[in-house]
C-alpha cells in the first residue's frame, strides 16, 4: 500500500511540476525575456493604480450590458478609460 501511495504522489509531483515548467514557457515564450509571470497571483502584475483601475472597471462591468441605463454605461466607459491610463505606463 506504501509503495502505491508513493507511485501516485510521485506522479502527481512531476505532473504538477511538468505543467508549471510548461504554463510558464508557454507565458513567457520570448527568449530575452526571463521574469517568470505564471502562477503569479494577480496583485503582483502591473503598478498599484493599474491594479485598483482595473478592480474598478470590474465593479463597472454591469455598465457594458445590453439594458445598461446611461449613467451605468458612462462609468463604464470613464473606467475603461481609466484603466488605459493607469496600465498602458506599467
Amino acid at each position: 500500500m506504501a509503495r502505491w501511495a508513493l507511485c501516485w504522489f510521485l506522479l502527481i509531483a512531476v505532473s504538477t511540476a511538468g505543467m508549471y515548467v510548461g504554463t510558464n514557457q508557454l507565458v513567457t515564450s520570448d527568449a530575452t525575456e526571463r521574469v517568470s509571470y505564471a502562477m503569479l497571483p494577480l496583485s503582483e502584475l502591473g503598478s498599484r493604480a493599474c491594479t485598483s483601475a482595473t478592480r474598478g472597471l470590474v465593479a463597472a462591468a454591469d455598465g457594458n450590458a445590453p439594458d445598461a441605463t446611461p449613467e451605468r454605461r458612462d462609468a463604464y466607459q470613464l473606467a475603461a478609460a481609466r484603466v488605459l491610463a493607469a496600465c498602458a505606463q506599467t
